[in-house]
């Protein structure tokens, strides 16, 4: 079963069974990792491409205070940015180390 949800300008989509075993697995629901989306520090780097789509990896602040890895895919249909999460989870301390020294 796939969920989507929209967030000011942007939609996102995941499914949610990998989203049940993602918080089994790492803590985060998609529901929290969507949120990183709207930290105004976040940064976003290609990650690879796997079956055709391009994956990207976005690391921000979730409400809970928490630093985040979402990796994602993007595209844009019809002036409307879709992202469809594939997982979320804690950030190493290297990849946390890499956000807070973003200026």
């Amino acid at each position: 079963m796939s969920l989507q949800l929209r967030s000011d300008r942007l939609k996102f989509s995941w499914d949610e069974t990998k989203n049940k075993m993602n918080q089994r697995k790492h803590g985060v629901s998609f529901e929290e990792a969507m949120q990183v989306f709207n930290d105004p520090f976040h940064i976003t780097r290609q990650d690879r491409t796997e079956k055709g789509d391009l994956r990207w990896q976005t690391i921000g602040m979730s409400d809970r205070i928490i630093i985040l890895l979402v990796a994602h895919t993007w595209n844009d249909e019809n002036k409307e940015e879709h992202i469809r999460i594939i997982s979320a989870r804690r950030t190493t301390r290297i990849e946390r180390k890499m956000y807070e020294q973003m200026p």
